[in-house]
């Protein structure tokens, strides 16, 4: 008799597995997704929107994490590997991941064609029950084009599109800006019809 496959992991099991796992895996509603490797465009840009945020906060309280840190959502259970956030003292990590953080006030994500619709629609819904986060940023890989959600004082959310290079957009809550130029420098897009 061949066993079934697991389907269903606990946050407990998860933890284990991925702190042994050589590769890392994203945990939503007891189910575990493999995260791929990424583009040129797509490392390019996550490096570069790190590398302004690490420059800016240099010498203050808040401190940018990469990709290699885990988000989880307490409200929901969930666990993201952002590709870029920013966390500010006191840093609360999750009580049974010490991998995880869970109040970031920055998080970013730069798009690709296989978790674009993730990105927008079901992490957005996960990320929307931090109530530490006050900027969520969306970051197009393929032109340029960023798109900035920030959480105004009453809970709603303000949004805001760049699409020029000479664009910035104002992280109030860090006090920091993340300029288009530096964000998309050494990124090539592809000609249409070419593949990325």
């Amino acid at each position: 008799m061949v066993a079934e496959p697991k389907t269903f992991f606990t946050k407990q099991e998860y933890v284990a597995l991925e702190n042994a796992a050589e590769h890392k895996s994203e945990h939503i509603n007891g189910q575990m997704y493999a995260m791929s490797g990424g583009s040129l465009n797509h490392a390019e840009i996550g490096g570069n929107a790190f590398a302004s945020l690490h420059t800016q906060l240099r010498g203050r309280s808040c401190r940018p994490l990469n990709s290699d840190f885990r988000i989880e959502v307490l409200d929901t259970g969930a666990t993201f590997y952002p590709d870029v956030s920013v966390a500010c003292p006191p840093l609360e990590l999750a009580p049974d991941d010490e991998y995880a953080l869970t109040n970031p006030v920055v998080l970013i994500e730069v798009l690709s064609p296989s978790t674009e619709t993730n990105d927008r629609i079901s992490k957005w819904l996960h990320y929307q029950h931090i109530p530490s986060l006050r900027d969520y940023v969306l970051i197009a890989q393929d032109k340029v084009r960023i798109e900035h959600y920030a959480r105004r004082d009453d809970g709603s959310w303000n949004f805001r599109v760049i699409e020029n290079a000479d664009g910035f957009i104002a992280l109030d809550s860090i006090d920091c800006r993340l300029n288009a130029a530096e964000v998309y420098e050494r990124v090539t897009f592809a000609e249409p019809g070419q593949p990325e």
